[in-house]
């Protein structure tokens, strides 16, 4: 397996159905935040993010974690509104944040799962960690030159994914 390509593809987070998280088989879900359940940098949710959030939280069994490389004042806001634990500056890709979410969980790596944006962060930490891995688009590109580099750099292996028809 290629670690830079998820398990599975979605256009956006709000587009992962009930059902298509049965059949991840995921009991607990690792989110990430910017550009996935928020704009880059916000503290308060998509709409959609948080209608999608909520309905997850409510009707399914699945754990939920929120864990980001950005600074907990971000996320903290979030996490606290929507009472569900969260971790900051987690270093996605290095292993430290997965290892430090696996310690307070009690389930196993083949029933966890994270869905994120990009590809060099949560895609990577995730197969490298040995979870499944759930790539979204970004809910906005963002203007900044890191990031339009950092796209620019995941263009090849989106290409293969929407090849592959990916779900």
């Amino acid at each position: 397996m290629n670690i830079f390509l998820p398990n599975y593809f979605f256009n956006k987070i709000w587009d992962i159905t009930e059902e298509d998280l049965k059949i991840i088989g995921a009991r607990l879900l690792i989110l990430d935040v910017d550009n996935t359940l928020t704009e880059h940098k916000q503290t308060f949710l998509h709409p959609k993010g948080e209608e999608w959030l909520t309905a997850v939280k409510n009707n399914t069994q699945i754990q939920l974690v929120i864990m980001s490389n950005t600074n907990n004042l971000q996320i903290k806001k979030i996490a606290e509104e929507k009472s569900i634990p969260y971790l900051g500056k987690a270093h996605k890709p290095l292993g430290y944040g997965f290892k430090m979410v696996m310690s307070k969980v009690s389930v196993k790596k083949s029933e966890v799962a994270i869905i994120g944006d990009q590809i060099y962060t949560d895609i990577l930490g995730g197969n490298l960690f040995g979870i499944k891995t759930i790539l979204v688009t970004p809910i906005k590109l963002e203007n900044t030159f890191l990031f339009k580099l950092k796209r620019k750099l995941e263009a090849p292996f989106l290409n293969q994914i929407k090849n592959k028809k990916r779900k």
